[in-house]
């Protein structure tokens, strides 16, 4: 909304008859609009899935939903599917900056991963043990290299890298990037990456710090980041005149973006013109300091400051702030309750516990953060269920996404998340990069990953939405554009992009020492007992952790191509034409399911191809590396298929 300046006698008044039109002002108005989502009577809450139906799929459906699939070992991914699920989840999912079990320890970068500034100042460092190719480092400097201003790639390049990166627990991040980036979203575009990277930091370290959802969320409230982002850092309050001079733009979505309260429970005339313009009033005396040199940056876009100093003061730069002198000093009316406090920081504290436990945002909120993170079609059946989650979890946000991980309302075949691109592409990175060395240093280029998010429409810290939040999977899975941009992104620059497979490179400046790498998918696969990689076991194994479906989608027409690529490396229509031309000659023929499983010259070379053994461990160095290109197209094929675009229930 416009700035707007008014006298409080005529703007906003606490008394419910005045405010209130339909005659049904005060507490005692239940208004006609409320609806039966809002009832107390208890509902079940959710049920724990039975150690019979929690399996190895179970834990990679849990994996790929909160925690982009995870870096776990295989084996501790069996380890996890053979514990109970509440013993397992307690495990996986953590606020921590580290978990050694989802992300094993590999190298030094785990001693830096506590906020992105300080992984962005390791990776652009000269440090010994800094595991960044040294001509790659300039790529995550905070400032940018021909000028003293921040770099907003670079911090999501630091972003992208540090969701797949060993050491660095990608679910604390996945739920870091869904407050930031979503329910309380916020574009750095728009406020710049130093103060934007103070906020990220800030979030990661409230959740890891244990503290209650809703102080998550005041917090955030009374971020510099957000009162830049929404201008409410120049609304003041003359105390003396009774003049209020500012906007309610924050105000307004203060309770509808934080806490999901749309105000349908109240009359519409008391939400808009006393709830929320009295709100307005609690965000008074909440400018931000700005600093010379901020972050380095001689850039004066790039000088504010988190967090907010409250009080009267002088800031870096000689401007005075008044934030105690323009605050609204008195009480107000909010939700019907009386909101008091000497500054916005006290008002904001007192508001949100109160916001947090008002019906809409009850009802809304659980709603809202499980469509977002992990079901696209929920029913009203479930909504319920998780509602008394909700209440279950007493605010406390972990517990709740740790009881919804391993209930049955997730585990649920009528569960459906459509990817977007971040979650798709993260996942499959995750799924098929093997260790740091290959991520951090053997790769061709550090723009891979990030490329591809920025052609999806998936910009880190830049909403697709703005303050609505970014790109959600029904955006990604109604583009067509973006499924033409995904499916290129795994087909074309074979090599160079998913399943990089080798390069050259100097270990360091001076050109003196050539590293040859080369992709050894052994590091992943594992042998039979006699040291062999059946190519039947591999294209299943391949499948299932890209997918993580049981194999439910997994057919023979998916099954007969994967074979043909990872033994041969060629379409199985082609394929045929060289092995069975008895049975055809055209290299582009269709087959059915029904022919694959009933032409015996079909079933033929499927069982041939089926039992093959892969030249992973042959000792010629150009077998090998051929096996190892396979398998990579192997992967890239499964990864351009329809079913990584969603996840389903078992």
């Amino acid at each position: 909304m416009p700035a707007v300046s008014s006298d409080d006698s005529s703007a906003v008044s606490s008394d419910d008859s005045s405010a209130d039109s339909s005659g049904t002002g005060g507490s005692a108005n239940t208004s006609a609009n409320t609806s039966d989502q809002w009832s107390e009577t208890p509902q079940p809450g959710f049920e724990v899935v039975s150690i019979d139906d929690w399996t190895q799929t179970s834990v990679r459906k849990v994996l790929k939903t909160f925690a982009y699939n995870g870096l776990a070992t295989d084996e501790q991914i069996l380890a996890w599917a053979g514990t109970a699920p509440q013993t397992a989840i307690a495990e996986m999912l953590t606020f921590s900056y580290s978990n050694e079990k989802l992300s094993p320890m590999d190298g030094e970068t785990a001693n830096y991963n506590e906020s992105l500034r300080t992984l962005q100042e390791f990776w652009s460092s000269d440090d010994s043990a800094n595991p960044v190719r040294w001509n790659f480092r300039k790529q995550y400097n905070v400032l940018l290299s021909r000028q003293a201003a921040l770099s907003p790639t670079n911090l999501q390049r630091t972003w992208v890298q540090a969701v797949s990166t060993r050491g660095v627990n990608p679910f604390l991040h996945k739920i870091t990037f869904f407050l930031t980036n979503y329910q309380m979203a916020v574009d750095f575009r728009s406020t710049k990456s130093g103060i934007y990277t103070s906020y990220y930091d800030a979030m990661m370290e409230y959740l890891v710090s244990g503290i209650p959802f809703t102080a998550v969320i005041a917090e955030a409230s009374k971020s510099a980041t957000v009162s830049k982002l929404y201008a409410h850092r120049a609304n003041t309050y003359d105390n003396d005149m009774g003049q209020f001079s500012g906007n309610d733009d924050f105000a307004r979505e203060y309770f509808q973006l934080f806490f999901r309260i749309q105000g349908e429970q109240e009359h519409q005339d008391y939400h808009e013109f006393v709830t929320i313009e009295n709100n307005a009033r609690v965000l008074t005396g909440m400018d931000i300091d700005r600093e010379y040199g901020a972050y380095g940056s001689g850039a004066s876009v790039d000088h504010w400051l988190e967090p907010i100093n409250f009080t009267d003061h002088i800031d870096g730069k000689g401007n005075e702030l008044n934030n105690g002198t323009n605050h609204h000093a008195g009480c107000l009316e909010i939700l019907r309750e009386q909101i008091c406090g000497a500054t916005a920081e006290e008002k904001i504290d007192q508001l949100s516990p109160l916001a947090s436990k008002h019906p809409e945002a009850l009802s809304n909120l659980p709603i809202y953060i499980i469509e977002t993170l992990a079901d696209d079609r929920l029913t009203e059946e479930k909504k319920l269920v998780i509602r008394q989650g909700w209440l279950d979890a007493d605010d406390d946000l972990l517990e709740f996404i740790r009881s919804y991980a391993i209930s049955t309302t997730f585990h649920d075949s009528d569960t459906i998340k459509y990817q977007n691109a971040f979650d798709r592409n993260i996942s499959l990175y995750n799924a098929v990069v093997l260790d740091n060395h290959e991520l951090l240093t053997a790769r061709k280029t550090q723009w891979g990953l990030l490329g591809f998010l920025v052609g999806q429409g998936a910009s880190p810290f830049s909403p697709a939405h703005d303050v609505f939040g970014g790109q959600t999977g029904l955006d990604a899975a109604r583009s067509t554009g973006l499924f033409k941009k995904a499916y290129e992104a795994v087909t074309e620059n074979f090599g160079e992009s998913l399943t990089a497979k080798k390069n050259n490179y100097y270990t360091d400046s001076s050109l003196d020492t050539e590293v040859t790498w080369s992709k050894d998918w052994r590091k992943l696969l594992v042998a039979d007992e006699n040291g062999d990689y059946i190519a039947d076991e591999v294209a299943s194994f391949l499948w299932q952790r890209i997918n993580s479906d049981g194999l439910k989608n997994y057919d023979v027409i998916a099954r007969s191509q994967i074979l043909a690529l990872l033994v041969h490396g060629k379409d199985f229509g082609l394929l045929i034409t060289e092995l069975a031309p008895a049975v055809s000659t055209d290299s582009l023929a269709y087959y059915s399911s029904e022919q694959l499983t009933t032409d015996p010259g079909l079933l033929g070379v499927i069982d041939m191809l089926a039992s093959t053994s892969l030249q992973l461990n042959n000792n010629s160095s150009a077998s090998r590396e051929e096996a190892n290109t396979q398998i990579d197209l192997a992967v890239s094929f499964i990864a351009a298929l329809p079913y990584t675009f969603v996840t389903a229930g078992q």
